[in-house]
């Protein structure tokens, strides 16, 4: 006989002891695991593969690509005039139309007259240069009239050593 009657948490907890008991000893009576597992691989020789044949990462192309580009720009930064390199605000043409014209000189005015006419188409043909070959609107990429083409073909392009000795030169002065 119970004298204190059990509370129903006890008797819960009690039923779950006694069920739990008896998983247990069921379960006792199985066999133990037997986690035996051997694995074995073939003896595969994996060649390598020569040079030609070798596939290229992906990555290692990109790199590459990337890499090519930037010496493309590099080298289309060093056509541009020292105003874009230094990305100086651009002077305006006085045409966008068509090029500028070298007029002939006049062999009878003073020289520094002479010298300031030659700076000054020289000035123009640079401003006419940038803003057909890199506009401002750098989004777009440029198409050329047959004026501006021809201007182009025309456009004396100096080698770096060329323009090492003249930037020599000026700091000389």
């Amino acid at each position: 006989m119970r004298s204190i009657q059990e509370s129903p948490n006890a008797v819960s907890a009690r039923e779950k002891k006694l069920r739990q008991s008896e998983i247990t000893a069921s379960l006792a009576g199985l066999p133990a695991p037997k986690n035996e597992y051997s694995i074995s691989v073939p003896d595969v020789v994996v060649e390598d593969l020569p040079e030609e044949e070798a596939v290229p990462d992906a990555k290692d192309l990109e790199e590459q690509e990337r890499k090519e580009q930037e010496l493309r720009e590099q080298e289309r930064l060093k056509e541009r005039s020292t105003v874009l390199r230094r990305n100086l605000p651009r002077p305006k043409p006085k045409s966008k139309a068509k090029p500028p014209v070298k007029n002939a000189l006049d062999e009878s005015s003073p020289i520094e007259k002479l010298v300031e006419e030659l700076i000054q188409q020289e000035m123009e043909a640079i401003i006419y240069h940038d803003n057909i070959c890199f506009p401002a609107d750098s989004h777009n990429t440029p198409t050329y009239t047959a004026l501006q083409e021809q201007f182009l073909t025309s456009y004396e392009k100096f080698t770096d050593v060329e323009l090492e000795s003249a930037a020599e030169l000026l700091n000389e002065e």
